[in-house]
This record gives structure tokens, sequence and C-alpha cells, in this order.
């Protein structure tokens, strides 16, 4: 009966963590903790609250408890991913990649690959791992992808490129990846998760995604968005922005994207590198400024457009508390240590380039 009660509060909390009631799901388990003081021993109990306490972005509890969880029983995997999630959070990558790595290497799983390859899109790791995919990746940051920002980049210096990066890549096992849309970071964590996740709960644009403005640039051809991912990785007056370069699977095209902060300083960037990359793509390309993320826009078609002025109701920011407080064990936003993307390319980049070309 004693089991059969505690499996049942455990199923509770685990239901309330999938729908990322994590406040409560943190009440609930301390709950069960001192009523079943069997569960201070038990793997998957101490996994969950390391996960529930990640969740609500408190790194040093959820590092204590997956800690605990490998005392328990050091055999299972999860808590060592999942340490690797924490820290990566923290910005401390080289612990990430050690516990991810202590996955890979006993599992060789694709949970523990990909994350491995995407860190590695921010780490040039000085300590020697012996690991395969370090070992690619440290190959592909050494070729040469140096564009000249004065004339038209070929399409046969992209074919050089892709060449040299799956000559080294051919070393692990395939080229599949989790990932399609390529991005180069400052260190800014712009809480995009937050900000989404009160416009899907409330159908409310956050006042902060007023602020944030786009350059959009489209391209029909996947080496043109090869070529614009170069520009962005070069160009140094792009490194204080973040910006990615994606596929748009359902108009078949490809688009690249620069965030910033005021539509002002998008017009001036926009008038600065539009002649640039008219110059490496070597013919002209659409491009527009627009304001926040598109699925905003759905719903309140004037948000995209910057001519408009569409303001922010100030009755919005209740539903801001109310989803912060929901949300984060303070009621006050955290947000990520984030590291910028390394320059030159990565492992991930010559996947996706591999993706977006097949």
């Amino acid at each position: 009966m004693s089991e059969n009660l505690i499996n049942s509060e455990i199923q509770k909390i685990v239901t309330l963590y999938k729908n990322q009631n994590f406040k409560k799901a943190l009440l609930e388990a301390n709950l069960s903790q001192s009523k079943h003081l069997q569960l201070e021993n038990s793997n998957f109990y101490l996994n969950l609250l390391g996960l529930i306490n990640l969740g609500l972005k408190d790194w040093e509890k959820s590092i204590f408890y997956f800690n605990k969880a490998i005392q328990s029983n050091p055999k299972t995997l999860d808590p060592y991913f999942n340490l690797g999630i924490a820290y990566y959070d923290k910005g401390e990558l080289t612990k990430s990649l050690d516990f991810f790595l202590k996955v890979y290497k006993s599992s060789n799983d694709k949970r523990s690959k990909f994350a491995i390859i995407k860190l590695l899109s921010h780490i040039n790791p000085v300590k020697n791992f012996n690991n395969n995919l370090v070992d690619i990746n440290n190959k592909i940051q050494k070729i040469n992808s140096k564009i000249n920002f004065r004339e038209k980049i070929k399409d046969e210096f992209i074919s050089d490129i892709i060449d040299k990066c799956k000559l080294e890549a051919q070393k692990i096992d395939n080229f599949e990846f989790n990932e399609d849309q390529i991005f180069r970071r400052n260190e800014i964590d712009l809480n995009c998760e937050r900000h989404k996740r009160i416009f899907f709960k409330f159908n409310t644009i956050p006042k902060f995604c007023f602020s944030c403005i786009k350059i959009v640039i489209y391209l029909d051809k996947p080496f043109d968005i090869i070529k614009l991912v170069l520009f962005f990785d070069q160009y140094k007056n792009l490194n204080l922005f973040n910006r990615k370069c994606m596929v748009d699977r359902k108009l078949r095209n490809f688009r690249g994207y620069i965030y910033l902060n005021s539509i002002e300083s998008a017009e001036k960037l926009s008038k600065e590198i539009t002649p640039v990359i008219k110059i490496i793509l070597g013919k002209k390309f659409k491009h527009e400024i627009k304001r926040g993320c598109s699925e905003y826009a759905v719903k309140y078609p004037e948000f995209k457009d910057i001519n408009h002025k569409m303001n922010y109701p100030k009755e919005w920011s209740i539903n801001e508390k109310k989803s912060d407080n929901d949300f984060f064990k303070d009621g006050i936003p955290i947000t990520r240590n984030i590291h910028k993307s390394l320059s030159g390319l990565t492992l991930s980049d010559f996947l996706i380039f591999n993706k977006w070309i097949n």
C-alpha cells in the first residue's frame, strides 16, 4: 500500500513537471520527501528533483540533487547528462562538456552526441578530452573559410570548404544532427523561452519583444545562405548582435536574421551591410526590417509593421507578472550565462550545411 502511494505521488509530480508547473512540482516533491524518507536514496526521485530545480533555473540546487542521484546509483546515466545541461546554463562549458562526454563514452547515444556537437560551437577545449567529436571539431576549425568583402564568393570556394569538412567528418558514424539553424551569438540571453511561454499562454506579447527588431534577409539557394553564414561569422560590426541562418521549409527558401534593440539601429546597420552582402553574393536580394517573432504577427498583424507604431498595452503586464510568478522561484525572470559563438567553422556548422544542401 505504501509503495503504491509513493508511486502515485511521484507520478503526480512527474505530470506537474511535464506541464512545466515547476513551483507546484517542487512543493509536492518536498512534501513527499518529508513523508517518505526512503526517497532520499531513490535515484529516480533525486534526479526528478534536480530536473524541477533546473526548470526553475536554480542551477546550484539542481546540481546538488543530480550529484545525490549519482551517489545513490552511479550507473544510471541521466543525472550525468542533466549535470551537463546545468553547467551549460551556468556558462561552465568545460564542466558541461566533461559530463556530456561521460554519457557519450558509456552509451554512444544520440542525445549526448548532439549536445557535445552543439557545445563545441562555443568552446575550444584546452583540456585534452581524447574524443573523436572534439578532434573533428578542432580540425574543422582550422579549415580556411576567410572571405573578401570586396568580391563575390565563388560557389567553388563553398564546395571546397564542404569537401574539406566532409573529409574530416567521415570519422563519425553518420551526419545526422538535430539542429537546422546556425547561430552566431553574443553574450546576451534574450530569454525567448520566457517571452514565447507568456504569448502562448495568454495571447499577449511581452513588453521586451516590442523593442526586439530584426533585419531579415531572404535567399533561395543553399550556397547563398552558406555565404551569408560566413559573412555573419566574419563581419566584425555584427559581433555585438545575435544572428542566425535557417531554412523555411514551408516557403522553401533560406533566411538570415540579425536581432537588434531599436528601429534606428536596424536601419543604420541595414544601410551598412546590404551593399556588402550584394557584393559577396554577386546579385540583388530581398531584405526587410521587422519587429519580433512571426507567431506574434499572426495574432496581431500590425505588430510586425515597424511603421504602424503598435504600443504595448499596460494591462498586458499583469500576464507577465503572473507567468513569472508561476515559473520563476522568486517571480523574477532569470537568464542563462551565454557564451559567444566561436569564430570560424565548426562540426555543427558543417552538419547543418549538409542538411541544407540535401
